[in-house]
C-alpha cells in the first residue's frame, strides 16, 4: 500500500500516526511548490496574454522508510 499526501502533511500528521512502527510508504507534493510554479505562469501570463497554453506539473516524490 502507498500512500498519497501534501509534503506539509506527511512531515507533520503523516509521521505522528506511525510512532511504534515504520511509516508506510508515501507519494508526496508541496502545496508551496505548486502555488509557486502557478503564481509565476499566471504573471507571465499577465505580461503575455498570447502565450499558448500549458500543463503544469507539479513535482511528487515516494518517500520509503527503512
Amino acid at each position: 500500500m502507498v500512500g498519497w499526501s501534501t509534503l506539509e502533511q506527511y512531515e507533520g500528521d503523516y509521521l505522528q500516526r506511525f510512532v511504534t512502527q515504520a511509516p508506510q510508504p508515501a507519494v508526496v507534493w508541496s502545496v508551496r511548490e505548486m502555488a509557486e510554479i502557478c503564481i509565476t505562469r499566471l504573471a507571465q501570463r499577465r505580461v503575455d496574454p498570447g502565450m499558448p497554453v500549458t500543463r503544469t506539473r507539479v513535482p511528487t516524490r515516494l518517500m520509503l522508510t527503512q
